[in-house]
């Protein structure tokens, strides 16, 4: 295993990875935008009130 920690607005973020095929500011930026889109789903949920998504052709949705 391999800790990486990232500091964003002062305050530190630890990862642990078993990746050590990426550099840790790769691992960092991965890591943010995951955080982005955990984010954005929280906001849908809350805003939306869509708590699933459920998709109907084996690609995605259904338009």
């Amino acid at each position: 295993m391999r800790v990486i920690d990232y500091c964003i607005d002062n305050k530190i973020y630890w990862v642990v990875t078993i990746r050590f095929d990426v550099s840790a500011e790769e691992i960092a930026t991965i890591n943010k935008l995951r955080w982005n889109i955990e984010i954005f789903f929280g906001w849908w949920k809350r805003h939306l009130k869509v708590y699933y998504l459920t998709a109907r052709r084996e690609h995605g949705f259904m338009a």
